[in-house]
């Protein structure tokens, strides 16, 4: 029984990852930058400022300590 499943999405797997998936997700994400007009390029000076920048409490966060 398992065998007849595994062997079904096995198949179904390799027929649909590369080809259809990969186009899929291309047009997903031109979809998405088109609808956001572009936020993830438009913004991405801001978010390099804004993850350089010192904290305003001049403390370090616990991430920065490795806990």
């Amino acid at each position: 029984m398992w065998d007849v499943i595994v062997d079904v999405l096995d198949d179904i797997d390799s027929e649909m990852y590369y080809p259809i998936l990969m186009i899929v997700m291309i047009i997903a994400g031109l979809y998405y930058t088109a609808l956001t007009k572009g936020v993830q390029v438009r913004l991405f000076g801001e978010s390099c400022r804004i993850l350089m920048e010192p904290s305003a409490d001049k403390k370090k966060s616990d991430f920065w300590k490795g806990e």
